[in-house]
């Protein structure tokens, strides 16, 4: 079954301009999937380049665009002296990389500057292919893909703000495994901002996170940046509540929210990766639905949780990880208070 296309030009996030988004027309999320087919034009790809990133004198995750993305989810074009991100420049040779991440300190968020070390040229490659885009243009798609905020590439004479390669409808992987091979050297915090800074709510987080229902889902695709494997930031769990209406009809209620430490995260995803699949004989819907958006310490993922905390007691993360059974070390995670 392949996704119905749509021929609609992609619109920017507020996020993310780098995300691709693809030409996707079924529901967000977990919802039921009808059939599909594609319609409209030549879905051939072809290869581009972004700009060459700009070489600074040194990597730094303190300029304000970064500590606003990475500490508060989004950034604005008032931060216009932040370094953007490019494609690698001819002959530039980097022997290190600095990435930027988030790391909950539990009454405020540090903003973290961290050195790696180990094959930076194996990095340089996989951040060095091309990206791809369908040949009519950009695509706008349902499913976001969010890249980490910022990876320095740094040589001896200078740093670059390395761009991710992107493809339709998601990022390119290949940049994944280089980049989790390579070993912390340091590490040091370079900004804070409190927890909850717009809002100091977190159930403000959740609101018009409902509306989701769990429904048929496509085949289990990983890895991807969408998902989260190896480690993951600080996620809030939103609780809402199904109520059935007429005409088979239905809506949400929300019931609040839990915020899990980076480490229960990480515990998390890993316990569902090693979840058997759930029962495809239960039939019985869930009531009660925790929702949640997984995303890695530099602000890469997005892959949408869902799980059922009654019914069928099932657990996925759309169009990543298909179906599984809600296990007691997942339901004891699940059901967790702030």
């Amino acid at each position: 079954m392949r996704p119905l296309i749509s021929r609609s030009k992609a619109t920017s996030s507020p996020r993310h301009e780098r995300a691709r988004l693809a030409r996707v027309l079924v529901a967000v999320g977990l919802m039921s999937a009808a059939a599909c087919s594609v319609i409209g034009p030549d879905l051939d790809t072809e290869e581009y380049r972004t700009p060459a990133a700009p070489v600074v004198a040194t990597a730094s995750c303190a300029w304000p665009g970064i500590v606003q993305e990475l500490g508060y989810g989004f950034s604005t074009s008032q931060y216009t002296d932040t370094p953007r991100e490019g494609s690698i420049p001819e002959d530039f040779v980097p022997t290190k990389v600095v990435r930027c991440e988030v790391r909950d300190t539990g009454d405020a968020t540090s903003i973290d500057e961290v050195t790696l070390s180990g094959d930076v040229g194996a990095v340089r490659d996989a951040f060095a292919l091309p990206s791809l885009r369908y040949r009519d243009g950009d695509p706008s798609c349902a499913v976001r893909a969010d890249a980490p905020v910022a990876v320095w590439l740094v040589a001896d004479d200078g740093a670059i703000r390395v761009g991710w390669p992107a493809a339709p409808c998601d990022l390119r992987s290949e940049p994944l495994d280089p980049l989790a091979e390579l070993r912390e050297t340091s590490r040091r915090s370079v900004a804070s901002v409190p927890r909850q800074p717009v809002v100091g709510d977190p159930a403000a987080e959740c609101r018009g996170a409902g509306s989701v229902r769990l429904g048929d889902l496509g085949a289990e695709r990983r890895p991807a940046v969408r998902l989260p494997e190896q480690a993951v930031a600080t996620t809030t769990l939103c609780a809402s509540r199904v109520v059935d209406l007429p005409n088979n009809d239905w809506r949400t209620e929300q019931l609040g929210s839990t915020r899990l430490s980076a480490q229960d995260s990480t515990r998390l995803v890993r316990e569902i990766l090693a979840s058997p699949p759930a029962s495809r004989d239960c039939t019985t819907r869930g009531t009660e639905v925790i929702t949640a958006t997984l995303r890695r310490p530099d602000g890469s993922g997005g892959g949408l949780l869902t799980a059922e905390r009654n019914g069928c007691r099932r657990i996925a993360v759309d169009n990543l990880i298909t179906y599984r059974s809600t296990t007691p070390a997942v339901d004891e995670i699940l059901r967790r208070r702030d």
